[in-house]
C-alpha cells in the first residue's frame, strides 16, 4: 500500500498551489476583466 502511495507526495505541493486562495482570486481577476471594448471606449472617450 505505500508504494502506491509514493506519487502522490510529489504532486502534494502542485495541489496547494491551485487550492491557495491568492492563485484562485489571481485567475479569476485575470479572466474575469473588463471586455477590451469597454477599456477602449474609455480610453478614446478622454
Amino acid at each position: 500500500m505505500e508504494k502506491k502511495l509514493n506519487w502522490m507526495r510529489y504532486f502534494a505541493p502542485f495541489v496547494g498551489i491551485l487550492v491557495c486562495p491568492i492563485t484562485i482570486l489571481f485567475l479569476w481577476t485575470a479572466f474575469t476583466g473588463p471586455p477590451d471594448s469597454e477599456v477602449e471606449t474609455n480610453l478614446i472617450g478622454r
